[in-house]
């Protein structure tokens, strides 16, 4: 693939696998952010041989993504946070951050947690959360539903397009991340 993208011819698994790779190597490293993925030894980290491949876990993930929409749209519609709320979930995320940059996965998922819980409308969040949740093994449905959750509250965040290209591929579904992909490239491309 030439990393060139024809809007008329579906992508592949190829595209995807370079959009994710394109994206590792070119994201700008700020608060939110966290360093290249490595396994490290206190969590147990995702791999391709614990994915969710067969169709039935295809139509479960496709099942959580269509429950994530919903549940993000009901959380777009209900009233605003506070000013005071949303200061105390930005101090959650950056609790949230610190661990996520000593790779204590679960502290980290936990504060994002606690941030959501503070302030639901908040699409890095979710994002963040979901980062978490690859790195964990048997948690790339989670993953995906805040990935979801991310790209529903912010449509128009390439971010959000990656983190569901990232899920999708480590559930197998690549043809469904090789379309997050696409469209994470075509936010980038609208945003230049």
């Amino acid at each position: 693939s030439t990393g060139e993208v024809d809007a008329t011819t579906p992508p592949t698994e190829e595209d995807a696998r370079a959009y994710i790779e394109n994206h590792k190597k070119n994201k700008k490293r700020v608060e939110t952010t966290a360093p290249p993925k490595a396994k490290q030894k206190q969590n147990t980290t995702n791999d391709d041989t614990t994915a969710s491949k067969t169709p039935d876990q295809a139509k479960k993930s496709m099942k959580v993504e269509e429950e994530a929409q919903q549940a993000a749209a009901k959380i777009a519609s209900d009233e605003d946070v506070s000013d005071e709320m949303k200061t105390k979930a930005l101090e959650l995320k950056s609790q949230g951050n610190a661990c996520f940059i000593k790779k204590e996965w679960k502290d980290a998922i936990e504060l994002y947690s606690q941030a959501i819980a503070t302030n639901p409308k908040e699409a890095t969040f979710y994002s963040n959360r979901s980062a978490c949740y690859m790195q964990l093994k048997d948690a790339t449905e989670d993953a995906l539903k805040d990935a979801v959750m991310a790209r529903t509250l912010r449509p128009n965040w390439s971010k959000a397009c990656y983190r569901m290209a990232v899920a999708r591929s480590g559930l197998g579904r690549y043809e469904d991340a090789a379309l997050s992909a696409w469209e994470g490239l075509q936010q980038d491309q609208d945003n230049e």
